[in-house]
């Protein structure tokens, strides 16, 4: 039985993946094992899954000028590298993979330092910086979606993967009626991260309020986050605004809808593709190298989405952009069908295509 060595986690962006792939590999007689970051929470979905899994306390590398939190991350990833060696050598995989976070670094390196083949998958349309290092040890690069410069030569852009469950769509009245919608109006699902996005939330759910007010065919899914539920209870949503704290039927949600606004993750983008959804993205400006807008900037140029920037006229603009898209049959329509013309890779066969290349860079050993 071959085993494959998946270094994944620190965020559902780079966990997911690495999980989908493992269970994929799983399905072909591969005997996974998983990397995580200490204390990561995503061991509680390996240990739901009963997958073995194991943890290298490491740090992302700081942003600042102290030069203690520089000398800390020093010593933890010499740390991570040396555990990552015993790793491989008492577990002694036919691949590594590395799907983006800290955590990838250690085992990438010292998958490379034991000759042993390892490929890295990155998600958004510009490397991390801890793909960015692994690239240089990797011995093959898979992306989610096209780098927007300096992609390694041979890297094979094969989507990132999905929920099984956005491979089973629901026709559009049975998804609208299992939230209590109204199969018949516009429906714009809205959401912005399992924690809520405050600014996103505040500036669209006043949109959203605005126009259902004056467009008695328009309706609102909102799944705001545990923490900015409460607030916006408060503002006492009217029945065509129903506000969620949480979903966990996301394809149902995405099956419900026309048009979904939301930030621009990587996963969030894939999902996007997956259900061929035109989109308004709200890119977090935080977000590390701006990954999010140009994510953002990928599916505009396609025509599948437009882009909205975080500011004080996020209300106005919101507003403005769904009342011009949801009057237009024809621009929604256009908008679907730029996902089927603009050659993005299929996200729910993402995890078949990683572990293809998995596959053929463990023959090479």
């Amino acid at each position: 039985m071959k085993k494959v060595l998946i270094a994944c986690g620190g965020t559902g962006g780079h966990f997911y993946p690495g999980y989908a792939v493992g269970l994929e590999l799983k399905r072909r007689g591969w005997e996974p094992l998983f990397a995580l970051r200490k204390n990561d929470p995503a061991a509680a979905t390996l240990d739901a899954a009963r997958l073995p899994w194991t943890q290298a306390d490491i740090t992302g590398l700081s942003r600042s000028l102290d030069l203690t939190a520089h000398a800390a991350f020093v010593w933890k990833a010499f740390r991570a590298v040396r555990l990552a060696r015993n790793v491989i050598a008492d577990w002694r995989p036919d691949a590594v993979i590395g799907t983006g976070g800290y955590v990838s670094f250690p085992f990438i390196l010292a998958a490379r330092i034991a000759g042993v083949p390892s490929l890295i998958h990155e998600s958004n349309t510009v490397f991390g910086l801890a793909n960015a290092a692994c690239a240089r040890f990797a011995g093959a690069v898979a992306l989610g979606l096209p780098l927007g410069k300096g992609s390694p030569r041979g890297a094979i852009v094969t989507g990132t993967p999905v929920r099984e469950s956005f491979s089973s769509p629901l026709p559009r009245g049975d998804a609208a009626r299992l939230f209590g919608l109204d199969p018949a109006l516009k429906t714009a699902l809205v959401f912005g991260g399992s924690q809520g996005a405050r600014a996103l939330n505040s500036a669209v759910f006043s949109a959203e309020l605005a126009l259902a007010a004056k467009n008695p065919q328009l309706q609102f899914l909102h799944v705001s986050g545990r923490l900015e539920y409460p607030a916006l209870l408060k503002r006492n949503p009217p029945p065509r605004i129903k506000l969620l704290e949480y979903c966990d039927n996301m394809h149902a949600a995405f099956s419900s809808a026309d048009i979904v606004i939301c930030r621009g993750g990587a996963g969030t983008a894939a999902e996007l593709i997956a259900e061929q959804k035109p989109a308004i993205l709200v890119p977090l400006p935080t977000a590390a190298g701006q990954h999010q807008e140009k994510n953002a900037r990928v599916l505009e140029k396609s025509g599948c989405a437009v882009m909205a920037r975080e500011s004080a006229s996020l209300e106005a603009d919101i507003a403005a952009m769904l009342t011009a898209i949801l009057s237009d049959d024809g621009r929604l329509e256009a908008m679907r069908r730029s996902y089927r013309t603009a050659g993005f890779a299929d996200p729910l066969k993402a995890a078949a295509a990683i572990a293809d290349l998995a596959e053929k860079i463990a023959r090479r050993r």
